[in-house]
């Protein structure tokens, strides 16, 4: 009422509606049954990330929506803030040259709630917190990741049944290095929301 907004009672009164796109904000174990019924429906689909919690249900998602003939998307929103967009122009027009290395980080605070529970989540620190940066960082160079090598553990709480924190390195297909922090370590005093970071390092 507050916002003048339909609101759907269920699932199916929201597919059924004449509506263009859905966006699927369900825990990650969710993804793959939700974007397979909204494909069915003909509904495009803007997906949270991680898109899923293995590569079969990525799989899967891409193909139900390629045979429906609708798009799917991840959110990644971190590819149109302001400095991502100056640092990728720079790159682009070659005032670093040859990138030869990536640092990035990602370090959140433990969300709580599904986000802790492994059969919901897929995982931890490094599920939720892995795919801004790396996401950035093949934009960036334009090449994919050719290996990975990640540590991972409970460090913050040892009480989770997921990992809080990981380190991961990375090999890209274009020769770059990269590593990234993904733990879920930021301090309440820290003095902004976020701590997502790109550092690119070139041959200029």
């Amino acid at each position: 009422e507050a916002y003048e907004c339909e609101y759907f009672g269920s699932e199916e009164a929201l597919l059924g509606a004449d509506i263009d796109a859905v966006i699927i904000c369900t825990e990650n174990a969710l993804h793959r049954d939700a974007t397979l019924r909204a494909a069915a429906a003909g509904k495009h689909v803007m997906c949270e990330k991680p898109i899923s919690v293995s590569v079969d249900d990525a799989q899967a998602m891409i193909a139900a929506c390629a045979d429906a003939g609708v798009g799917l998307m991840t959110a990644f929103p971190c590819r149109y803030g302001p400095a991502y967009i100056e640092a990728r122009r720079l790159v682009t027009q070659g005032h670093v040259g040859d990138i030869l290395a990536m640092k990035g980080t990602n370090r959140g605070r433990n969300p709580g709630g599904w986000f802790v529970e492994p059969h919901l989540s897929g995982g931890g620190a490094t599920i939720d917190h892995t795919v801004h940066i790396t996401d950035l960082m093949r934009d960036i160079t334009g090449d994919e990741v050719a290996a990975v090598y990640c540590e991972m553990d409970r460090f913050f709480n040892p009480q989770l049944k997921c990992d809080d924190a990981g380190l991961i390195t990375m090999d890209f297909t274009g020769g770059a290095i990269a590593t990234l922090d993904c733990s879920w370590s930021r301090p309440p005093h820290y003095p902004t929301w976020g701590d997502a970071t790109l550092a690119v390092v070139g041959t200029e």
